[in-house]
């Protein structure tokens, strides 16, 4: 076998195949049992060689980039999970700002109301893939009863909503959640 480095070319005799060519690290190429007339004829294979290298390299970068694009894209994941923010209140009232996490775990949602030392966790939480009717329920700090029931809307959107009412302590309020 001989090496044939970048910039080194040993004058060996015989034709060079494509399936005889072995790549390392560094640019060293071993062509094994092949024979050159001359310098020149192994520089020539060389570069012919390097060419065929950079088309196919190429052609391997596209086709990685557009698999890795189209599967960032589709790794949304289950329609509730993320983080989700909007605020509930009396309309022309005052409003208050809820950020709500959720997470699939392939057979419950769970989530957090307000993460954060004042966190409430999901107590019950479900969804109709058939109509996108959310619900859960939940107790607040003060021990007050919390259910919010919406409709997940916009759902091939990233930035898709939840519209529907937030009842805390009795009180329904209008709420929107916007994931982020």
């Amino acid at each position: 076998m001989q090496i044939i480095g970048k910039s080194i070319c040993r004058a060996i005799t015989g034709p060079i195949k494509l399936s005889q060519v072995v790549i390392f690290p560094g640019n060293w190429v071993i062509f094994p049992m092949t024979k050159f007339t001359d310098n020149k004829e192994c520089r020539k294979s060389i570069k012919m060689l390097g060419e065929v290298i950079s088309m196919k390299a190429a052609w391997l970068f596209l086709l990685l980039s557009l698999s890795l694009s189209s599967s960032v894209q589709a790794q949304e994941g289950f329609p509730l999970d993320g983080t989700w923010r909007g605020f509930w209140g009396v309309p022309g009232g005052e409003e208050t700002l809820v950020v709500i996490v959720m997470n699939w775990d392939g057979e419950n949602i769970s989530g957090r109301i307000n993460p954060g030392r004042n966190m409430i966790f999901f107590e019950e939480a479900s969804l109709d893939p058939e109509s996108w009717l959310f619900n859960f329920t939940s107790t607040s700090k003060a021990d007050e009863p919390i259910a919010f029931s919406g409709m997940l809307e916009d759902i091939g959107a990233y930035d898709r909503t939840i519209t529907g009412t937030w009842t805390i302590g009795g009180i329904e309020n209008q709420l929107v959640l916007t994931r982020e």
